[in-house]
Parts: C-alpha cells; sequence; structure tokens
C-alpha cells in the first residue's frame, strides 16, 4: 500500500488554518499503525504528578528570586528559627554521660553534629533519647566519636527544608558550606530533583554517600547555585 506524504512548510505550521492542522482520521490511523506499541507509549504518556517534586519547585521559584544577600539571610533565619531551636531541645534531652563521653560538654560541638544529620537520622536519635536509651550503643562509642572528628573538620551544614516521602523517608535540603546539598534514601527522587535543577541552570558537583545508624545509605547530590 503507498501512503501519500506531503512536506510541510514553517508557513504552514505557523498558520492555524493551514491544511497541517486538518484532522485525517485515516491518515492518523495509518501514522499509528506504523509505530510500535512502546514507541506509542513513550510518545503519549502522560507523567503522574509528584507533589513533593512540585513542593520543591515551589520552594526554587522563591530561593531563586532572592539576591545573594537575601538567599543568605533566608538561611540564617531558618536556622535560627528551626535547626538551632530543635538542637537545643534535643540536647536538654540527652544523657549526661552521653553529653560527657560524647561531646566533652560542649554543646557548639553537638550543634555541629546536629546540624550535619539526615532527618531520618534526626528521627533515629530522638527516638533513642526518648525511649530513655543511650544516643549511641555502648559497641559503636568509638566509631561515633571518629565520626564527629570528620564533621568538625568539614564545612558548616545549615538545615533549610525537609520533605516527607513514602515508607519512611525525606529528601532533605541543605546548604554545605557556599553549596547546595540534597539528600535522601529516595535515589531516584533525587535524580529526579537532580534534572530540575540542571534544567534551572545549576550546575551539579558531585554525589557523596554515607551509611546511616541502620545501616542504610543516604545519598547526596551537591550542586553550585546561582544565588550564592
Amino acid at each position: 500500500m503507498n501512503y501519500r506524504t506531503r512536506t510541510w512548510l514553517i508557513d504552514d505550521v505557523l498558520d492555524p488554518n493551514s491544511d497541517f492542522w486538518t484532522y485525517d482520521k485515516h491518515d492518523l490511523d495509518n501514522f499509528l499503525t506504523r509505530i510500535s506499541p512502546l514507541r506509542a507509549k513513550k510518545m503519549f504518556r502522560m507523567e503522574p504528578e509528584d507533589p513533593v517534586l512540585d513542593q520543591f519547585s515551589e520552594f526554587l521559584n522563591f530561593f531563586e528570586g532572592l539576591s545573594v544577600e537575601e538567599a543568605h539571610d533566608y538561611v540564617e533565619f531558618v536556622e535560627d528559627q528551626s535547626t538551632d531551636m530543635l538542637s537545643d531541645h534535643f540536647w536538654k534531652m540527652v544523657d549526661a554521660q552521653d553529653r560527657r563521653e560524647l561531646f566533652n560538654n560542649n554543646i557548639e560541638k553537638f550543634d555541629q553534629w546536629f546540624n550535619s544529620l539526615h532527618q531520618t537520622e534526626i528521627e533515629y536519635y530522638m527516638t533513642r533519647v526518648a525511649t530513655n536509651k543511650r544516643l549511641v550503643p555502648p559497641g559503636k562509642i568509638l566509631a561515633f566519636v571518629k565520626k564527629l572528628s570528620l564533621v568538625k573538620r568539614g564545612p558548616r551544614v545549615r538545615s533549610i527544608k525537609s520533605y516527607p516521602l513514602n515508607a519512611g523517608k525525606y529528601l532533605s535540603v541543605h546548604m554545605v558550606g557556599e553549596q547546595l546539598a540534597i539528600s535522601s534514601k529516595d535515589e531516584a527522587k533525587l535524580e529526579a530533583v537532580k534534572d530540575i535543577l540542571i534544567d534551572r541552570g545549576n550546575i551539579f558537583i558531585e554525589e557523596r554517600s554515607k551509611t546511616g545508624p541502620l545501616g542504610e545509605t543516604i545519598y547526596t547530590y551537591l550542586f553550585l547555585t546561582k544565588n550564592v
């Protein structure tokens, strides 16, 4: 069977009254029968809505609209109003023995450690303390103290936002020094966020990972943003 073909000009496409926009069911049916089901599925696939990505995009709209000075002020405000208050409250809950053995009774050292945690880790440690357990099991104290020394030498970490995901996971947003850090146990969600940030002109720097207190892998993507 021979199919009639025609070459369309850009003027035809731009003209809403041209024959280009004339619907012909026979031509459309012929076209669809010549493409594979997999290709057709990709062409007409509707991406499901993702509330977390929508909220993250709204945050980016706000954050990218700030000047450099306003962005720094915003991060400082969020840290003062939420992170510092939670850290101070948690410090008071920690057993006196843990304060002494793990942090040498130094609240600034505790704050550095607390600010480096992903939301999943915060929930883990707060649950231990709330159930009258030591912050770290006795057999893991030396490893914990070793990690603390690495946190102290790293750049300042400032928490900005955290979005709850399915299955007890979170998407957390931090500033690490002058870089934007997005962390989660959900690597697929991080890839979607990475695409959003790159599409908006932000520069992907590197991927990092660490092992959480329950042995789970927490991934972090670092970006150089236009605002800091």
